[in-house]
């Protein structure tokens, strides 16, 4: 199935979003979240322990925050989701 993937973290030539992405279909959140984290490399988006990254500000589904789905990570992504995560960047300065 097709899950759209959006971001604000734009990489040029490694990580440029919005993905199409073909995944199976009892694809979790967590799936596609490690799915992209090792396509990706430079993108963390999954703790060591398994969670959401500290530097994710926002996460959602079809425009509904992740916080609310009672499943957290195992929820279920249906056919044409649209996933969109927000990465916290600290800016930095220059002259």
């Amino acid at each position: 199935m097709k899950i759209i993937v959006e971001s604000n973290l734009h990489i040029t030539h490694v990580f440029e979003p919005p993905l199409e992405l073909q995944v199976p279909e009892d694809t979790t959140l967590k799936d596609l979240l490690m799915e992209l984290t090792g396509r990706y490399v430079s993108v963390k988006l999954l703790s060591e322990k398994g969670q959401l990254d500290a530097d994710i500000d926002e996460l959602t589904i079809n425009d509904k925050d992740f916080f609310t789905f009672n499943k957290g990570l195992s929820t279920c992504l249906n056919e044409g989701d649209r996933v969109r995560f927000q990465i916290q960047m600290v800016q930095i300065g220059g002259g």
